[in-house]
């Protein structure tokens, strides 16, 4: 049995929930799947929205976009489980069983419940985040990170799928560039990956694994 002292830190792109704003006092049991706009064209997709591609070569099946689940509440938060990593999700949760845990990772987009719309960080207010914030770790022992809209783009869509994902996949890039745009996503994903550190650097412990 390993020492309840010791704390397990795992860090993985997207937090287990999708997070849906709650701005009235009604709040339902479940909540159909948000509609996945995105606000501005700049937010990296959210595996839990409909439109998501599974994989740059394939999309999610057409009759999973109105898909209903049973969500999570409190006084101004949804939480609803983000499909698409479920299997490793569950791993990564079952640690709590033995183990101190904390969990570190984007939010993804977060919704409107309202409407359903998208909410762009930077329209965000910090009395949010800060609420966010405690609930997440209230409800799982988790840390949000906040990214900007834009940055995210570049670090996910940008550099990982157009450089790294065809590069470790031995895909041949099929259009050639004066590398302006694979610089720009290179600055946007070495800023997210600070993001990422600076999150794990604050959280650190002494005997954290």
């Amino acid at each position: 049995m390993p020492s309840t002292k010791r704390r397990i830190i795992s860090v993985t792109h997207y937090i287990p929930y999708t997070c849906v704003l709650i701005n009235d006092s009604t709040t339902p049991e479940s909540v159909q799947q948000p509609n996945g706009k995105l606000a501005n064209g700049n937010h990296s997709p959210d595996v839990s929205s409909p439109d998501t591609p599974a994989a740059p070569v394939s999309r999610l099946p057409e009759c999973r976009r109105q898909a209903s689940t049973t969500v999570h509440e409190d006084k101004t938060w949804k939480f609803k489980q983000r499909r698409g990593h479920s299997a490793m999700y569950s791993g990564i949760g079952s640690l709590q069983r033995e183990w101190e845990y904390l969990h570190i990772g984007w939010t993804g987009a977060i919704y409107e419940d309202a409407n359903g719309e998208v909410i762009p960080t930077k329209n965000l207010a910090s009395e949010d985040k800060l609420s966010l914030t405690k609930a997440l770790k209230d409800k799982g022992h988790i840390v949000p990170i906040f990214l900007d809209d834009a940055q995210s783009a570049g670090h996910y869509e940008g550099y990982c799928k157009s450089v790294l994902w065809p590069l470790f996949h031995y895909i041949l890039w099929s259009d050639a560039t004066d590398g302006r745009i694979e610089s720009m996503n290179w600055s946007d994903y070495t800023a997210v990956n600070k993001h990422f550190t600076d999150a794990i650097v604050d959280n650190y412990q002494p005997g954290d694994i």
